[in-house]
């Protein structure tokens, strides 16, 4: 059985509510079982019904399955059931798998198989018909830019001042009408979670004037499509908004390796669509990979992992510059999977460097060890063994946490650079072991 701990089962709770209620579920006597397989862990939960909750794990590829009504995924039964896994694991004991079990994994099996299958049988699309149907989408969106770029200008050559009182409702009709012209890319671009707080500060502007340079130039760049490189071609075209399907991508070569997780991000647009980003590692090749999940609310992630666990997999790359986003053909589990030595805070950094001078519109991600916290009266930083120091974004309540979770001694932190800031997560940490 596998082993898993108390944070990684924590990093998979779709909110503060539910891991709440997991902790009140977490408890072996709440069950009416607890068994496991080699391939699923799966228990009954009394509720308030007559009939027990059913609840599974698939353990091969972490997926959950309960029987209540809950439109959370993972539901709180769900989470208990792995609380309980990371903290009492002998409360399980080894079972054959009932049918509701067996069928649900047998199911599930079936299903990734058809998807190998029709990913590994799609034809490419007629290359003519496919490259017209590609230019008459770039016409159509090009047309469109002279009147995007035309506002921008209104705006910078007006200032800011008098732009201010306008931007609300403003910013919301050129990111309608960048949609209607298949430009959803650079309509995010503009999607501020609240308007109302633009321009009320130095950040905040500089924030919006950053982003209205970006999308102008991008803009530019589409023009110019037919002069790009391929690799080119490709990233601008993503950062447009045009979508390349799965299947295409799962049926390109795929890089195979063992892929540790380093950590997730989560966030919420407005319109309850959840876009989770896992950041993995190959422990062999040293190459960076993001998987990305956009989930709408009341459904499942496709593909969902646990950070701090390796996985034997097989990612299929995006086309573009930096080829940093992949989706997973397969993955697999690997227990006792360690990472060899990374950069120190300072070689991280100068990688990042060269990548954004490659790809200046990349959204960057490093892992540097030998890290330690540190604060100021009001600023964070992250610092390593040659006083290399980064500023870091994080609330004080975050900062005691992760003070403790690392007990001040140095950690493998995955840092990534959202917006004009760095945020950082604890991968693992050295603390010393105790003396026996």
């Amino acid at each position: 059985m596998i082993q898993i701990t108390e944070q990684q089962v924590l990093s998979l709770s779709p909110d503060d509510a539910s891991i709440k209620a997991a902790n009140g579920l977490a408890v072996p006597s709440r069950w009416l079982s607890l068994s496991y397989s080699d391939s699923a862990l799966w228990g009954l939960c009394q509720g308030s019904g007559s009939k027990p909750y059913q609840v599974a794990i698939d353990l091969r590829q972490t997926a959950f399955k309960c029987s209540c009504p809950s439109r959370k995924f993972p539901c709180k039964h769900a989470l208990a059931l792995y609380l309980i896994l990371a903290r009492n694991p002998s409360s399980f004991s080894p079972e054959l798998e009932p049918d509701w079990v067996s069928e649900w994994l047998n199911k599930r099996e079936s299903n990734a198989k058809k998807k190998e299958e029709k990913a590994a049988a799609t034809a490419p699309a007629d290359a003519a018909a496919r490259e017209k149907r590609s230019a008459n989408r770039r016409r159509q969106t090009v047309a469109f830019l002279d009147d995007f770029e035309n506002w921008a200008r209104d705006i910078v050559r007006s200032g800011l001042v008098n732009f201010s009182s306008l931007a609300p409702s403003s910013i919301s009709d050129m990111s309608r009408r960048l949609i209607d012209a298949k430009a959803s890319g650079l309509a995010s671009r503009l999607d501020f979670s609240d308007q109302s707080l633009l321009f009320s500060d130095v950040a905040s502007s500089r924030a919006f004037l950053s982003a209205l340079a970006s999308s102008c130039t991008i803009a530019e760049a589409y023009r110019r499509y037919d002069t790009l490189s391929p690799d080119w071609q490709a990233e601008i075209s993503t950062l447009i908004g045009v979508t390349v399907r799965r299947e295409e991508i799962l049926a390109g070569t795929p890089v195979h390796d063992l892929w540790f997780v380093l950590g997730v991000a989560i966030a919420k647009n407005d319109n309850n669509m959840t876009t989770e980003t896992y950041y993995l590692l190959g422990v062999n090749s040293g190459r960076k990979a993001q998987i990305l999940n956009f989930i709408i609310q009341g459904s499942m992630s496709e593909q969902q992992f646990v950070p701090g666990y390796a996985y034997e997999a097989d990612l299929c790359f995006y086309p573009g510059v930096s080829r940093f986003r992949a989706a997973a053909r397969s993955y697999t589990p690997v227990t006792d999977v360690s990472l060899p030595p990374q950069h120190s805070l300072e070689e991280a950094l100068a990688e990042v460097r060269a990548e954004v001078s490659a790809n200046p519109f990349s959204s960057p991600f490093m892992v540097a060890d030998n890290l330690r916290l540190a604060r100021t009266s009001d600023s964070f930083y992250v610092f390593d063994e040659d006083s290399n120091a980064l500023p870091v974004s994080m609330e004080p309540e975050s900062y005691d946490n992760l003070l403790a979770w690392t007990g001040g001694f140095p950690f493998l932190g995955l840092l990534i650079h959202l917006g004009n800031e760095w945020s950082v997560c604890v991968v693992t940490t050295h603390q010393p072991q105790p003396a026996i």
